[in-house]
């Protein structure tokens, strides 16, 4: 599974024209945002902290062709990255080009995504009732199961029925 991170983020970063970034202004240069990407990719595949993430950099630099290594500082901003976010949203598209005109029948399907990692004693016993959730309502292939569409409703109490249509 790592290598398939690596090489579809390399691929979405080269369709993207990233491989190359300008420093803007002062201060550090930006990280390679395809590297983030995979940061956040490995991060999501091994469910693990920013932390752990930061070290699983580490450990996987040369497998991975990490450029550089970066904090979990690093790896907590680049969800809200607009580069990294475009290669994310080309590697969900390129998931699709191998079976998209095999694909006939699709199955919605609606569920909530965890906005925190973080779980101890006192974030479940402290008695709030906190949705650490986003909604996300998507449409899925029947016969390969891959995603074809998703959408992140603003209420995340909304009826699944009315994205139907539009996710088709």
């Amino acid at each position: 599974m790592l290598l398939l991170i690596r090489d579809v983020v390399d691929g979405a970063a080269r369709r993207l024209d990233l491989d190359i970034e300008e420093p803007e202004g002062r201060g550090r240069p930006p990280l390679p945002a395809p590297d983030l990407a995979k940061a956040v990719l490995i991060q999501q595949y091994f469910d693990v902290s920013n932390r752990i993430t930061a070290g699983l950099v580490l450990l996987f630099k040369e497998k991975m062709r990490f450029e550089k290594s970066f904090s979990y500082k690093s790896v907590e901003r680049a969800y809200e990255d607009p580069r990294v976010i475009a290669i994310l949203n080309k590697v969900f598209e390129m998931t699709q080009e191998p079976v998209s005109d095999k694909e006939s029948s699709f199955a919605p399907d609606g569920t909530g995504l965890p906005t925190s990692m973080k779980k101890n004693w006192e974030s479940e016993n402290n008695g709030r009732n906190h949705e650490g959730y986003d909604y996300m309502v998507g449409m899925a292939g029947t016969t390969y199961g891959i995603y074809s569409a998703v959408e992140f409703p603003e209420n995340p109490n909304a009826h699944e029925s009315p994205f139907f249509e539009p996710l088709l």
